[in-house]
C-alpha cells in the first residue's frame, strides 16, 4: 500500500487523531516532506537495515511508535512480506505520530504539520525544512504567478482581504487552492484571542501582526488603501490600535 497516497493520509487522520479533516494542501505538504524518508528507506534491503535506519535517524518518539505498532501486529496477526511491511510502517506510523501530536484544531492545514515538525531539530534536518513558521504560497498578481514564503496568519490576512473586497489572487499551496475564508473568522489556536479586526463590518480574530501585514499586502497589490477598510482592537485592554 502507498502510505503517501491521499487515501492513506486521510485514513491516518481518521484512525489516529480527533481532527475533523485535513486540507488537500496539507496532504500534499506531508507527501512532499516525507518523500525523502520513503526514498531512503526504499533503498534498504533487509528488515534489520530498516530498523537500524529509523532507530538511528528518527526522533525517539517516532522510532518507539514504529516499534510498538510493528510488535503489536506481529503478536496479533503476523506479517507476510516482512521487509515491505517494515518499510511501509516507517512512513505510516511516522506520519501518524506527527499528526497525533498536532495542536487541537478541527481542520489540519500545512502550517499545523510544520509547527509539529519544528519541535524536533532531527526532523527538520532529515526532512529539509527550515526552522520558521513560513511555507511556500503561490499567488497570481495581475496575471503573473509568484511564490512567496508566508506564515499562516499572513496568508489568512491576504485571504481576508479577498473575502471582503472580492479581489482574488488565486492563492494555492502545493498545487491546491486554499479555501475562501467564508464563515471561518477565528484564526488563532488559542482559547483567548489577542486581536479583533473589523473589516467592512466583518470581524476577524487573530494573534499576531502577520494577519494585518497579509491584509495590507493584498490591499497594496490591488492599489487600495487598506487602512481605510479596517480597525484593530487589542482584546487584552480593549484599546483601538493605530498602524
Amino acid at each position: 500500500m502507498n502510505y503517501l497516497s491521499n487515501e492513506s493520509i486521510i485514513d491516518i487522520v481518521n484512525d489516529f487523531t480527533e481532527h475533523d479533516s485535513i486540507t488537500p494542501a496539507a496532504i500534499d505538504y506531508i507527501r512532499a516532506v516525507f518523500s525523502p524518508i520513503a526514498q531512503q528507506v526504499d533503498q534498504l534491503t533487509s528488515s534489520r537495515a530498516v530498523t537500524d535506519w529509523y532507530q538511528r535517524n528518527l526522533p525517539k518518539f517516532l522510532a518507539d511508535a514504529i516499534d510498538y505498532n510493528l510488535n503489536r501486529q506481529l503478536e496479533n496477526q503476523g506479517i507476510g512480506n516482512h521487509l515491505a511491511h517494515v518499510k511501509s510502517s516507517v512512513i505510516y506510523y511516522s506520519i501518524a505520530a506527527i499528526l497525533e501530536r498536532v495542536n487541537s484544531v478541527k481542520i489540519i492545514y500545512p502550517w499545523d504539520v510544520k509547527e509539529e515538525i519544528r519541535r524536533y531539530e532531527q526532523l527538520l534536518i532529515l526532512l529539509h525544512q527550515s526552522d520558521n513558521d513560513k511555507l511556500p504560497v503561490n499567488v497570481v498578481i495581475n496575471g503573473v504567478p509568484f511564490e512567496h514564503m508566508m506564515s499562516e496568519e499572513f496568508t489568512y490576512g491576504l485571504l481576508s482581504f479577498s473575502d471582503v473586497t472580492g479581489v482574488q489572487y488565486n492563492v494555492t499551496m502545493y498545487g491546491k487552492t486554499l479555501p475562501p475564508i467564508g464563515s471561518i473568522k477565528i484564526f488563532t489556536k488559542r482559547l483567548q484571542q489577542s486581536y479583533e479586526a473589523n473589516i467592512n463590518g466583518h470581524k476577524y480574530y487573530f494573534d499576531t501582526a502577520e494577519f494585518i501585514q497579509g491584509f495590507m499586502t493584498g490591499a497594496s497589490w490591488a492599489g487600495i488603501d487598506g487602512k481605510q477598510l479596517l480597525t484593530i482592537k487589542d482584546l487584552s485592554n480593549g484599546q483601538m490600535l493605530t498602524f
